[in-house]
């Protein structure tokens, strides 16, 4: 986030996007190192032979999508940089963003 700052486009109005983005994030990681080392199917229960689809798999391309719409709120994207009304730096910087 210091990239953005100096950018001047985060603003304490953002706190809860931030705040989501980064509880979003955690969970993607989470997510994803259960699925790691996966081929992305498990073995069903009660079913007999075959696999099926890692059940965390939608979970996971879920908040893989909630990240992406998260990052272009927030100008984490290039294409959303460009989007944004970028105001002067005026020498504020990240401290007591989340207070």
């Amino acid at each position: 986030m210091p990239e953005l700052d100096g950018l001047g486009i985060l603003a304490r109005v953002d706190r809860g996007v931030l705040a989501l983005y980064c509880d979003t994030w955690g969970k993607f990681v989470a997510v994803s190192r259960e699925i790691d080392g996966t081929d992305a199917t498990v073995k069903p229960r009660n079913r007999g032979e075959g696999s099926v689809r890692h059940p965390l798999w939608t979970t996971y391309r879920a908040l893989g999508g909630q990240l992406q719409s998260l990052a272009s709120k927030l100008g984490c994207e290039p294409s959303a940089r460009a989007r944004l009304a970028i105001p002067a730096i005026d020498g504020d910087d990240l401290d007591g963003i989340l207070d």
